[in-house]
């Protein structure tokens, strides 16, 4: 009798045991559910850019694959601090993540930032999607803003700049002498050797200067941004090639202590979503900027083509920027070094391998 009543006894705690154990788990997932990961993201774009809407929809992704563990919040240009200071923002922790792109710390780093991400004369879209995931070029980005307590992933390509919205006509070096040009980066130290007058304006405030004759002309991004910012509406004349800047890799900034904090699972998400909206990101800019072109045409806005003796004098200042750069920097020297020599490998193969042409 005392076996049996012992045997129930037993039964009844490892019951209890497993329900206690239940409940526990229970809760915990409970816990979990109703307090998720919140973090903001600030970014450094203009509402409604193609640039802005990304970082819009990667936070979505990262929501609906975490399913509602990690909450990201997309918060406009300046709402917590200037852009210039995102990147210290989110290195001290004062803001938890942004949505940017290298150009924009080159007072933190020097031009090297621009080297793997959007340098003038630089790498195709293509070419650079292909550098930024086969060559070390995130990678790359990683551990120099690691130094800088950052975690940082690449969220987009996007193509060619259109050189200029111009109230001028620009078909020469020689008719950028003295003019007045919003642009930032290493493009707006090329421009001063050029002759010209760049000036350093954030994009939300680009149309406005053009606006008040700050500047007579403005290089910032591509066909479809500049048509949804109004660019054609206070310029006349659009400047192509955007040899200042073949394509842009767009990345996000997290803050290292909020990353480490964050489950492996959901670290895993955020990778995958990060290179998910990389190709959406691309793919996306290059049919807007088909759709750009095209509204820009019917506008009437005059397209200028420079011609290839043009653009290979400009070649020439950016050619001379970069090897002046090295001269003084062994990192950039070394790094330089290997972008070229991808880029003449790639050059080369294009030639052969992508060359289609039919009469």
């Amino acid at each position: 009798m005392k076996t049996k009543k012992r045997t129930i006894l037993t039964t009844i705690v490892i019951t209890l045991f497993f329900c206690l154990q239940t409940i526990s788990t229970t809760k915990a997932a409970q816990e979990n559910k109703e307090k998720p990961i919140n973090l903001k993201m600030q970014v450094t774009w203009a509402a409604g850019t193609g640039y802005y809407k990304g970082a819009e929809k990667l936070a979505k992704s990262i929501n609906e694959a975490s399913s509602g563990r990690l909450i990201i919040t997309v918060l406009p240009a300046g709402a917590l601090v200037p852009a210039g200071d995102l990147f210290n923002a989110v290195s001290k922790g004062t803001v938890d993540m942004a949505h940017s792109a290298a150009g924009y710390w080159q007072g933190l780093f020097g031009p090297i930032v621009n080297l793997y991400t959007s340098a003038p004369g630089g790498l195709t879209d293509l070419e650079l999607a292909t550098f930024q995931l086969q060559q070390g070029g995130e990678q790359f980005m990683q551990e120099l803003y690691a130094k800088k307590n950052v975690q940082t992933f690449t969220v987009g390509i996007t193509g060619p700049d259109v050189l200029a919205f111009s109230k001028k006509k620009l078909e020469s070096v020689k008719d950028f002498d003295g003019l007045k040009m919003r642009t930032y980066g290493d493009w707006l130290k090329i421009l001063k050797t050029m002759g010209a007058s760049p000036v350093g304006v954030p994009m939300t405030e680009t149309y406005s200067a053009l606006q008040k004759g700050i500047v007579d002309a403005a290089e910032q991004a591509g066909p479809s941004t500049n048509w949804n910012l109004g660019l054609h509406e206070i310029t006349k004349y659009g400047i192509f090639p955007g040899i200042n800047q073949p394509a842009t890799a767009l990345e996000i900034l997290i803050n290292m202590d909020v990353w480490n904090k964050i489950p492996g699972d959901l670290q895993t998400i955020v990778k995958l979503a990060c290179r998910a909206a990389m190709i959406d990101v691309w793919t996306d800019f290059a049919y807007q900027d088909l759709i750009g072109m095209e509204n820009l045409k019917n506008y009437g806005m005059e397209f200028v083509k420079l011609t290839p003796k043009v653009q290979g004098e400009m070649r020439g200042f950016i050619t001379k920027f970069h090897d002046e750069e090295a001269a003084k920097n062994e990192e950039y020297a070394k790094a330089l070094k290997k972008l070229r020599e991808f880029d003449n490998k790639w050059t080369w193969h294009e030639k052969i391998l992508r060359d289609f042409q039919y009469e």
